[in-house]
């Protein structure tokens, strides 16, 4: 007789068991996003970002602290969440094994001790190590910046404008897709404002009723970040 022989079938793997540590990290990555869409505005951000390179990693991770911090304030579940996103973030970039200063570092090293500044907590375990390399140059570099940073939490376009101040107090390029806020652009835009009366002025004819443009008043507006949802959708566990 022969036998028939069932083909061999794979059982599903078993779902896996997220323990405390695991859904601390995934509920703090879920923080981290919609904190940046409470409280940052994307046109100003891109206007405000360096080009590329060191310069806006410094300025995406200190822009990371920022809303950050201002969300973990008052609800001390997402700032648990937050470090423990931190911790994993750091690990998986393996700065827990970090023993000297390298440049490509910079941008994560400036993030971190600004956190450290913003929120009033210590770095998380696994970015100490790399932390640690680096505090001295930056406590000497940019340790004066912190007032004027802890001061302009609330205020995105300040907090922006600081930190063209700080990347240059540490060398690094600040060319930027739109002009700063407060600074060059205010010339610009008072030459715009200039030739906008001239034209103003040469189509007064055509169009006699003095129409208003309000397409441009409507592109000019910002994201009011009150108008999203409010934070108590983020998770803070019990």
């Amino acid at each position: 007789r022969h036998r028939h022989h069932r083909p061999h079938q794979r059982r599903p793997p078993p779902p896996r068991q997220f323990d405390s540590q695991d859904l601390g990290v995934l509920r703090g990555e879920a923080d981290a996003a919609a904190l940046r869409l409470r409280f940052q505005d994307q046109k100003l951000y891109a206007r405000q970002r360096p080009l590329g390179g060191a310069s806006a990693a410094l300025f995406d991770a200190c822009e990371q602290a920022r809303v950050e911090s201002r969300g973990s304030r008052d609800m001390a579940g997402v700032a648990r969440n937050l470090y423990a996103f931190q911790d994993h973030a750091c690990r998986e970039r393996g700065y827990h094994l970090v023993s000297a200063m390298e440049e490509a570092q910079i941008g994560d090293a400036v993030g971190l001790y600004i956190r450290e500044k913003l929120t009033g907590e210590p770095c998380p375990p696994a970015g100490k190590p790399m932390l640690e390399q680096w505090r001295e140059h930056l406590d000497d570099k940019i340790a004066g910046r912190i007032e004027e940073l802890k001061g302009a939490v609330d205020d995105q376009a300040a907090f922006g404008a600081s930190l063209r101040h700080l990347l240059e107090d540490l060398d690094l390029p600040i060319e930027t897709e739109g002009e700063p806020e407060g600074e060059n652009g205010d010339d610009e835009d008072n030459e715009d404002e200039q030739d906008q009366s001239a034209q103003d002025e040469q189509g007064a004819e055509s169009n006699p009723e003095g129409e208003d443009s309000e397409g441009e008043d409507a592109d000019a507006e910002m994201l009011d970040p009150d108008s999203l949802e409010d934070s108590d959708d983020m998770t803070d566990p019990e």
